[in-house]
């Protein structure tokens, strides 16, 4: 059974929290969470929301008050199981390291004491979970960012940091989808648009899925830069995945 807490959110939401563990067992649950209320179609809710460790939910409160939803919800929630992510999908991510597109390369590999190259490879070895959207529009919240690369963020954040930019921030690392603010180490940039406004869907990437970061040199930036901006880049996805204790693999 699996065990879970709801609580009102202001007036016209709620959180269901799944504890407060940041892991691949808790993704399994939210994804888990977010099919069962698709099928259930609850009259009042209008949308959710998920996070790290739990689900926003946004209702109607004409149609059902929280206690009303809270028993809607319960009822639909106790006996879910959990969502394996073994047919999930890897994005893969083109990104050209250093120089104009990475200015706090070499910091971040002078303030870990080691090379460029091994920053790099660091940060491109891993199978990233993509936990959640947030921040800005299609900025995927990543797990699973080797612990050689934690870094803190800029003392002084920037006041534009370009759409594309890969950066290391603490703990986590991140992919800028539009030009913003920002205090995050910037590493590398990809050429793709993980933000596309004008499209049906605007967010390729998508929480429960899976990311890698492939490095690429300026030659080949620039060559995806221009078959995306004349909508041709075909996106490099795997669509088969296989979660073993924790690890990913893709066949």
């Amino acid at each position: 059974m699996t065990t879970f807490e709801i609580q009102p959110l202001g007036d016209r939401a709620v959180r269901i929290s799944f504890g407060d563990e940041i892991s691949l067992d808790t993704q399994e649950k939210l994804i888990a969470a977010q099919r069962v209320l698709d099928a259930a179609n609850i009259k009042s809710v209008e949308h959710w929301l998920p996070s790290y460790t739990a689900l926003t939910v946004l209702y109607d409160p004409l149609i059902h008050s929280f206690q009303e939803l809270k028993q809607e919800l319960t009822s639909c929630l106790k006996d879910i199981p959990h969502a394996k992510l073994e047919h999930s999908k890897i994005f893969h991510i083109p990104v050209c390291y250093g120089g104009q597109f990475g200015p706090d390369l070499e910091y971040v590999a002078d303030f870990h004491q080691m090379s460029t190259k091994e920053v790099i490879d660091y940060h491109t070895e891993p199978t990233y979970p993509i936990y959640m959207i947030g921040f800005a529009p299609g900025f995927p919240y990543l797990g699973g960012l080797n612990e050689k690369l934690f870094t803190p963020r800029l003392s002084v954040p920037r006041e534009k940091v370009y759409a594309g930019s890969v950066g290391i921030g603490g703990k986590q690392t991140g992919i800028y989808p539009i030009s913003s603010p920002g205090g995050w180490q910037i590493i590398g940039r990809t050429p793709l648009q993980l933000f596309q406004k004008y499209q049906s869907y605007p967010t390729m990437i998508e929480a429960g899925s899976f990311l890698r970061f492939i490095s690429i040199g300026e030659d080949e930036y620039h060559k995806i830069e221009l078959l995306v901006e004349e909508n041709k880049y075909q996106w490099q996805i795997e669509e088969v995945v296989k979660v073993e204790g924790g690890q990913v693999r893709a066949y």
